[in-house]
């Protein structure tokens, strides 16, 4: 059950969440993408007391602002670093939640946290947004080689809209090893008329390709890392490597409008404090892709969990997508992929990231203890 700090803060959450943009229509969201304020929530801004407390670089990926944010003693080679893909329901950007968490993160575990911002809908589309992710994924791969410390472990910590992400990018990711293995034996097979260097050197290139074509034959496009996309690097990661650990708050593993989970999630619509179950609909009609009910990109609970690293899953029992968790955990299972999942018995949305309550900050805690255990755990390409 909530503790009694939750219960207390209950309306407050009802009343700052962003419950009443996410019940607009497209008709409403669009004229308030138009207004100040809509543009005020769409706008990264990293929040005073963040630069004062931790040194931050402000930097562009892909056109998005994605800071980075180090300790104030620097970051120390040998621990974590975490690709942060805040939530926001597709529609707006960081809310003072995400910052207060990320900071947690970043004084609890000493981690370099990169802040992910991605293009929004009606601008962008699904697939955008997941390369923005991976984009910034591959800049955060090239600094780290760039510095010499390759092999330091990458946590993906997503919140809805953005733990939507972090598996789309993953799967994007997998996609493309499967690919780049492929080739790596038949470029074996070949090396021995051909001569071995040379026949790995074209066919792991080939199987690079032949993974992102995977990804593309699914409707995403891979969108390779070059110097345009990432600002201060140079040197090019290869798309096959995998995040060492993902830790997923309140996953989206239904997006769409799915008539076969709908039923359950009605049930449960009207003691959810943040989303409301209009906002399925709205991000359906929003989309840019036509027919999107097998496309695991749009409904990851339709795709497989195979290859995924070791995953973390918190999701409250106050929310529209707990009903669907207990398939997505069992995917999970068979993937040998689960570290644990973490519900929040009485709670809402998101709620590791809810402040001033006991059981969300115990999981927020868990969360930084997750991350400060993660090591290079998955096998590099």
């Amino acid at each position: 059950m909530a503790d009694l700090l939750y219960k207390l803060q209950v309306p407050i959450i009802r009343m700052l969440s962003p419950r009443k943009i996410f019940s607009k229509n497209c008709t409403e969201l669009s004229q308030w993408f138009a207004d100040a304020k809509g543009t005020s929530l769409r706008t990264v801004k990293i929040p005073a007391w963040i630069k004062k407390s931790f040194v931050c670089k402000e930097q562009k990926i892909a056109g998005c602002n994605c800071p980075i944010i180090e300790p104030r003693t620097g970051y120390k080679p040998g621990a974590p670093a975490v690709l942060f893909i805040h939530g926001g329901g597709f529609l707006i950007e960081a809310a003072p939640v995400h910052w207060i968490a990320a900071a947690t993160i970043v004084r609890k575990t000493g981690a370099q946290l990169w802040f992910c911002s991605y293009p929004q809908l009606p601008e962008a589309t699904f697939y955008e947004s997941t390369d923005a992710v991976l984009v910034c994924y591959y800049a955060m791969k090239a600094h780290f080689a760039s510095v010499g410390l390759s092999d330091t472990p990458i946590v993906f910590v997503g919140d809805s809209a953005g733990a939507y992400l972090a598996i789309t990018a993953t799967r994007s990711l997998i996609a493309a090893k499967q690919g780049a293995n492929q080739g790596l034996q038949q470029g074996e097979t070949q090396g021995e008329d051909q001569g071995v260097a040379q026949g790995e050197a074209q066919d792991v290139d080939q199987g690079v390709a032949q993974g992102v074509d995977q990804c593309e034959s699914a409707g995403h496009d891979v969108n390779l890392t070059t110097e345009a996309n990432i600002a201060n690097t140079t040197d090019i990661p290869a798309v096959t490597d995998i995040p060492d650990r993902l830790i997923l708050i309140s996953p989206p593993t239904c997006i769409v409008n799915n008539p076969l989970v709908k039923e359950q999630m009605l049930a449960i619509a009207p003691r959810d404090l943040m989303i409301p179950i209009s906002l399925l609909d709205t991000l359906q009609k929003m989309m840019a892709a036509q027919d999107t009910r097998d496309d695991f990109f749009l409904m990851p609970l339709e795709g497989s969990c195979k290859g995924f690293p070791p995953t973390a899953v918190y999701c409250g029992s106050e929310e529209i997508f707990y009903p669907l968790m207990p398939d997505f955990i069992k995917q999970l299972r068979a993937a040998n992929a689960l570290i644990g999942f973490y519900p929040g018995n009485g709670l809402c949305h998101i709620y590791p990231y809810v402040p001033s309550s006991l059981d969300c900050r115990r999981a927020l805690l868990h969360i930084c203890k997750l991350i400060s255990e993660t090591t290079c755990s998955v096998p590099k390409a």
